[in-house]
C-alpha cells in the first residue's frame, strides 16, 4: 500500500497533469498506454481492499487507515483523469471510479454511507 500511495499514484497523475500541459496525450500510442495503466492500478487496488478486508486475522485500525489512504490517493487520480479535456482519459477516469465502487462497495463498510 506504502508504494501505491507515495510512488505509483503521485506518478500516475503527474502524467495526466504534466499531459494536460504540454498536449503530448494526443499521441494515441502514449494515450494507450497510459489508460493500460491506469486499469490495471485501480485493479490492483480492488485486489488489494478484498484481500485485506477477507483476511480477519490481520485487519486491524492500521489497516483500515491504509486502506482509506489509498481510497484518498486513488481518488486524487481518478479526479484528475475526469478533469481531462481529453475524452478518452476523463472516460478512463469514469470507468475506473464504477470499477471501484463495484468491486470493493461491499467491503468498504457502512461508514461511508
Amino acid at each position: 500500500i506504502l508504494v501505491m500511495c507515495h510512488q505509483l499514484f503521485p506518478m500516475l497523475t503527474s502524467w495526466v497533469k504534466r499531459s494536460s500541459r504540454l498536449k503530448w496525450l494526443h499521441n494515441e500510442n502514449m494515450e494507450s498506454n497510459f489508460k493500460h495503466a491506469c486499469g490495471l492500478a485501480i485493479e490492483l487496488v480492488s485486489e488489494t481492499i478484498t484481500s485485506l478486508k477477507r483476511d480477519r486475522n490481520r485487519y486491524d485500525f492500521d489497516t483500515e487507515v491504509a486502506i482509506n489512504s489509498l481510497l484518498q490517493h486513488v481518488m486524487v487520480l481518478l479526479n484528475a483523469c475526469v478533469k481531462q479535456p481529453l475524452e478518452g482519459i476523463a472516460r478512463v477516469g469514469c470507468s475506473c471510479i464504477r470499477h471501484l465502487l463495484f468491486s470493493t462497495g461491499k467491503q468498504l463498510g457502512d461508514h461511508l454511507n
